[in-house]
């Protein structure tokens, strides 16, 4: 947040490096990483996830484009999945 020009490049020396692993999905849980990698993914064939997003996905679940359905369901994984989360009131 402090350095965001410093973020972005961290973040596409991390895309690169993963691009020449053939890694085309890096799962995050730090909602400032993903922003700062989907931005330096761009032009990369790295997709860019959330884990509670990736979790709904392989339990089979429909994502929806829709915020705050989203927010709902990655809320009831984590609240399942991480020991000690509340779903915010």
């Amino acid at each position: 947040m402090n350095h965001p020009s410093l973020s972005i490049a961290i973040a596409r020396k991390e895309i690169e490096h993963v691009g020449n692993d053939d890694v085309d999905l890096i799962i995050t849980n730090y909602a400032g990483c993903e922003q700062n990698l989907i931005e330096a993914s761009v032009n990369s064939d790295v997709k860019v996830m959330d884990m509670g997003e990736f979790i709904l996905l392989v339990m089979g679940e429909e994502i929806s484009p829709d915020d705050e359905v989203m927010v709902r369901r990655l809320n009831r994984v984590y609240s399942k999945a991480i020991n000690g989360y509340e779903i915010p009131s």
